[in-house]
């Protein structure tokens, strides 16, 4: 038999260590996680962002919010080239045109709030 520890004996607590996703801010092992430049994301957001990526690649031009071709957008500025915005929307990251991307903030202020672009376009 074991002879028992005295209270004033120090007990062992094991230490649990964990890292937090980047993108979904959830607790992961550490051998779960990807980590680039001190960037550490989960394998299913990793995914998400390898998916989105890929789409960016492949993309056709014009907003896929609107339909509006390129060249419509172009229309709305003095040197005729368009500016497009990347949001995350969709489960995809999406090109959209300023006067969309400034709708689909305004639905979604929880994601600027804090930011550049939510104190100078949005006036958040």
């Amino acid at each position: 038999m074991r002879p028992r520890k005295r209270p004033s004996e120090p007990m062992s607590v094991p230490i649990i260590v964990s890292v937090k996703c980047h993108s979904c801010q959830q607790f992961y092992d550490p051998r779960e996680v990807i980590s680039v430049a001190n960037v550490h994301t989960c394998q299913k957001c990793w995914e998400w962002h390898e998916k989105a990526i890929q789409q960016l690649v492949t993309a056709t031009g014009g907003c896929p919010e609107c339909g509006r071709s390129h060249d419509e957008i172009g229309r709305d500025y003095p040197n005729g080239e368009p500016e497009y915005v990347l949001v995350p929307k969709d489960g995809i990251y999406q090109l959209l045109c300023r006067r969309c991307e400034e709708a689909y903030a305004l639905q979604r202020k929880e994601m600027f709030v804090g930011t550049e672009h939510g104190a100078d376009v949005l006036k958040l």
